[in-house]
Formats: C-alpha cells, structure tokens, sequence
C-alpha cells in the first residue's frame, strides 16, 4: 500500500529524494503527522522551499515550474510500473 500525496510531488520537483533522503525513505512513505499537524514530507518540503499548504506564485516559478520535466523523471523511480 501507498500514501501518496502532493507533497511528495512537490518534494519530487526540489530534491533528489533517492539520493537525499536515502535513510528516511520509510518514514516518508508512512507520512505521519507530527504534534502540529503536519507531515513529514510537508515538514521536508517547507525545509526547502519556505512554504506551507498555498503556494505563492513566486514560490511555484521558482521551484516548481522550472523542474516539472525533472520531477516527472524523479517520479518514475517510484512507480511500480509503467
């Protein structure tokens, strides 16, 4: 089973997760919430991009809209198939 979710997505457009986050790849996975609510890939994602929950335009042209094309190919590291 898995527990995907936007962040991860978002994740995918701003970091080599592989590679970057090798040793927490579980706790990714599993996405729990922390005592304020938040999960961890949203606490990955807000340690890189400064943001939470809406996205300010400035934000998406920054991190988000230059790397579609290299998130895309993150993610296929991730699908069990085609």
């Amino acid at each position: 089973m898995t527990n995907p979710c936007i962040e991860f997505w978002q994740l995918l457009h701003v970091s080599d997760v592989v590679s970057e986050y090798s040793e927490v790849l579980d706790d990714i996975l599993e996405n729990k919430l922390d005592e304020k609510g938040n999960s961890f890939v949203s606490n990955l994602l807000y340690e890189k991009t400064g943001q939470r929950k809406a996205i300010q335009l400035k934000t998406f042209e920054k991190y988000y809209l230059p790397n579609i094309d290299l998130a895309i190919e993150r993610a296929k590291g991730f699908a069990p198939g085609d």
